[in-house]
């Protein structure tokens, strides 16, 4: 772990956990701690919880957090954040009239509280009058203000990790497999993730240039063990194994 004397800086790689409350009713709306998450009701399936690798600036979280942790220690902090500095204040020209037999040639019937999807633009069904539906595009938490409660744990210096993080940045965390050189080795199998990587191949390797020692990226035709573990013969039931 990096020495807490260490201050954190634009481009750093932080492993932080965190909590993010409404100031006005102290509900949570965010966590990394499952435990939080479950007492306050705002797990869903499929979230996974525990540190998160950040790196600082780089507009992974909302931009006040990157401004308010520069030049701060590795350590516990509290910072409330304005509606500007976190989702923005709400905006009227975000709420849309739309016909109500848009909604109904796509077989769907609005309703106040409706989550929808327009034009690649999520929005709420606010109100259905007559012939007409309010759609508010503004983001859920827009005009709010919100205090996270941070736990720093350290700045990331291990470069592997680091690599971990950046192929995150690009949905591919979980297909690293190793490094070695100047390459990160990833396992993608799925023709959609062998899509995805070609596509963001450019990319990613400026940001691995960037921000590690590593240059480029390289395909793996398997996981490390995994050939030794298929080749080695079975034991049969009779057989003593040594």
């Amino acid at each position: 772990m990096t020495s807490s004397a260490k201050t954190i800086a634009r481009g750093d790689f932080i492993r932080v956990d965190f909590t993010a409350r409404l100031v006005d009713d102290g509900s949570v709306v965010d966590t990394t701690k499952e435990r939080v998450a479950q007492e306050a009701n705002v797990s869903s399936q499929g979230a996974t919880f525990g540190p998160k690798v950040i790196c600082v600036g780089e507009g992974q979280w909302l931009s006040g957090l990157d401004k308010a942790l520069v030049g701060k220690a590795v350590g516990s902090h509290k910072i409330r954040l304005s509606p500007e500095e976190a989702f923005g204040r709400k905006s009227p020209k975000l709420l849309q009239l739309i016909p109500k037999a848009a909604f109904m040639k796509q077989q769907v019937t609005p309703f106040p509280g409706m989550e929808v999807s327009i034009d690649n633009q999520f929005g709420v069904v606010r109100s259905v009058s007559g012939g007409r539906v309010l759609v508010d595009f503004n983001h859920p938490l827009a005009g709010r203000e919100i205090e996270y409660e941070l736990e720093v744990h350290e700045i990331v210096s291990d470069a592997v990790e680091r690599a971990k993080a950046v192929l995150g940045w690009f949905g591919l965390q979980d297909a690293f497999v190793g490094a070695e050189g100047k390459t990160v080795r990833v396992l993608v199998q799925e023709e959609a993730l062998k899509a995805r990587l070609e596509r963001v191949r450019p990319v990613l390797e400026d940001r691995l240039r960037r921000f590690t020692p590593f240059e480029e990226v390289g395909i793996a035709k398997e996981r490390v063990g995994e050939k030794a573990k298929s080749t080695r013969k079975p034991v049969k039931a009779h057989e003593k194994k040594s």
